[in-house]
């Protein structure tokens, strides 16, 4: 009986460390391969690669294809996604991609009223880029260089 009460008590020490050990960072990942989002002047794609790593690729007024690697940072909130990298419109800037879920009961509209995709499927998310060098700002808000909606899809 005592035998077994000293490896009981091993047992429960070890699941106390393990359960107050901190988990190892994961790498974040999307619900589908593939983002693509915008509004009715520009559009982005964001892909994910076999490594995890995200690329984008991104269409904007009086400027051409822009594309570049982005790094992720861990974001509060269940299915925020926040991605961090340089834009080379006349300068270089750094950028911050922020997509949030679209509320239960909510919809996300383009400017011209859309909830949908070109496929005719919903936007689920909603999307900001946000300039990190020379942010915009009103009171405490801060404008966003492009904003949108857009879904996760396998291509």
């Amino acid at each position: 009986m005592r035998i077994s009460s000293v490896v009981a008590g091993a047992v429960l020490g070890l699941a106390a460390l393990l359960a107050a050990s901190p988990a190892p960072a994961q790498q974040i990942t999307f619900p589908a391969p593939v983002f693509r989002g915008g509004n009715t002047d520009w559009q982005v794609k964001l892909t994910t690669a076999r490594d995890l790593s995200v690329g984008y690729e991104l269409r904007v007024p009086r400027a051409k294809r822009l594309s570049g690697p982005l790094q992720q940072q861990a974001t509060e909130g269940h299915g925020r996604y926040t991605l961090v990298g340089k834009i080379a419109l006349k300068t270089t800037t750094n950028i911050s991609v922020q997509l949030a879920p679209v509320k239960l009961g909510e919809v996300c509209k383009d400017k011209k009223g859309n909830t949908k995709d070109p496929n005719g499927q919903p936007f689920t998310y909603a999307i900001q880029i946000l300039d990190l060098d020379k942010p915009v700002k009103i009171g405490s808000t801060v404008i966003p260089l492009w904003f949108g909606c857009g879904r996760f899809t396998d291509q």
